[in-house]
């Protein structure tokens, strides 16, 4: 039981390889695009107006919310527990 969830785990995080470096390259394109060289440098908070820095904080979160679902998905999880799972101390008849 130990391996084949160990193999499952490798197997996702060989996907998950796949779908960094997929990234990667869609953000190396976009950074080519907008005539960006080399690695992005962080704007300071004070130089950003408070309704960029707001729109960027909610991109940021939705970007997160985005990557944890990917993952469940990719890991076989919905959002929700599996169907037929009982709840801690239930008894199945």
């Amino acid at each position: 039981m130990a391996e084949n969830q160990l193999q499952q785990q490798k197997e996702a995080l060989e996907r998950m390889k796949g779908e960094l470096a997929r990234l990667n390259v869609a953000f190396d394109e976009a950074k080519k695009a907008l005539g960006v060289e080399g690695d992005l440098t962080p704007a300071d908070d004070e130089d950003m107006p408070p309704a960029l820095r707001e729109a960027l904080r909610k991109s940021v979160e939705r970007a997160q919310e985005a990557g944890r679902s990917a993952v469940k998905e990719m890991q076989g999880q919905g959002a929700s527990r599996p169907a037929g799972r009982a709840r801690r101390g239930a008894l199945s008849i």
